[in-house]
């Protein structure tokens, strides 16, 4: 019994760095996205 405990709280910590990872991921996206836009806008202005 003791060793399926183990298991399932392996398990909940493998989900949550999944978790962690995919929200890294959305943000360093997110971030990436922005920068374009912010670069765009820079050089309509510097025109």
């Amino acid at each position: 019994h003791q060793g399926n405990n183990i298991n399932q709280i392996a398990k909940r910590l493998n989900a949550n760095e999944d978790f962690k990872q995919s929200v890294a991921a959305e943000a360093n996206f997110a971030i990436k996205q922005l920068r374009k836009r912010i670069l765009r806008a820079c050089e309509v202005y510097a025109v």
